[in-house]
């Protein structure tokens, strides 16, 4: 039986000043999309107590927080305050905080090898406004167009336009606990419908594909304490029906040394610019790998020790994907690290 002892929850206020100094800081994020059913969102309300204590540990993802400035599409998204890395993913999605609200201005990359596709929001898709607390609510329709190249032509490209309707609310705060800690916390829950339409490119002439449109509702709690992006989320279908949860670790060198439990695999520091170190705690993982963009295989070691490091010396500067395996090869996570 799991005894909570919990420190006395006050209700707190977010504001900018809160996301004011994150160049560099790596959040860890752990997904389950398997074990839900013991989970639950919890009431509404003042001075609430939300356990999510039982979110499992499916997969592993580290996004890490950049000076945007030069960054990818950059001059794409003049006013972003960060530009932010995610695993497995070749690009970058940029985000802006100003003294009122908190908002992802759009991301760019490479959706479907080899085009680099910018995808902005139209207007700013608005995550959170200023000062925020129980009780505060936001609204808005945002719409994203990525377009991508088709092999082999025709039709020439594709096109996804995706509309966003959004309602939020701080519909309560309290004390939540995940499998790491307990944080004094406002929960937000966000309500979105997306309607995606598909179009193609014949002759320079956009066309609309014949499909017809999809549209995907979900509710999405999350839990925002101060200095901290979510420290936990649960997103759920149209039905209330749970179908992921998460909740983060936030680091400045890659690993939370306090919480080696939950973030068990990790590289740091990242970027690396001498060399790396590899941190193992999982009784899973026995080997570590290191690809390149061009899918060399740079390092394929055992892993027989705690941790492990790596000169960058020989390595050409850019982004590298890392994957920790079991004894099969299979991956157990990955992430990307960027030498520089």
């Amino acid at each position: 039986m799991l005894c909570l002892v919990l420190p006395a929850a006050a209700q707190i206020t977010i504001t900018a000043d809160d996301f004011s100094n994150w160049y560099g800081v790596n959040v860890v994020q752990i997904q389950d999309t398997t074990n839900l059913t013991g989970l639950s969102a919890g009431n509404p309300g003042a001075d609430q107590t939300w356990n999510l204590s039982a979110i499992g540990k499916d997969v592993q993802d580290t996004m890490r927080f950049i000076n945007p400035a030069g960054v990818g599409c950059f001059s794409s998204f003049p006013g972003a305050t960060y530009a932010v890395v995610y695993p497995n993913f070749d690009g970058y999605q940029y985000i802006s905080i100003t003294s009122s609200s908190l908002a992802v201005l759009g991301m760019c990359g490479v959706f479907m090898p080899p085009d680099i596709t910018i995808a902005p929001y139209t207007p700013p898709f608005t995550k959170l406004t200023f000062p925020a607390t129980f009780n505060t609510s936001l609204s808005g329709t945002t719409k994203q167009t990525m377009v991508f190249g088709l092999t082999p032509p025709p039709p020439d490209s594709g096109k996804i336009v995706s509309t966003i309707s959004y309602s939020s609310l701080v519909d309560g705060w309290g004390n939540v606990t995940t499998p790491v800690g307990t944080y004094n916390a406002l929960r937000v829950k966000t309500t979105q419908t997306k309607v995606d339409s598909m179009f193609y490119m014949l002759a320079g002439n956009w066309m609309y594909a014949g499909l017809p449109p999809t549209t995907t509702v979900t509710t999405t709690y999350e839990w925002w304490v101060k200095n901290h992006f979510p420290v936990a989320s649960l997103e759920m279908n149209g039905s209330g029906q749970i179908k992921s949860a998460t909740y983060s670790v936030v680091s400045t060198v890659g690993i939370d040394e306090q919480s080696t439990d939950a973030v068990q695999s990790a590289v740091y520091p990242n970027p690396a610019a001498h060399s790396f170190t590899v941190v193992n705690n999982s009784v899973d993982v026995r080997k570590f790998a290191l690809i390149d963009i061009l899918g060399n295989t740079i390092i394929n070691e055992n892993i027989n020790a705690p941790t492990m490091q790596f000169s960058t010396s020989k390595f050409s500067k850019g982004m590298y994907l890392y994957l920790f395996q079991n004894a099969k090869g299979e991956s157990v996570s990955s992430g990307k690290l960027v030498i520089e």
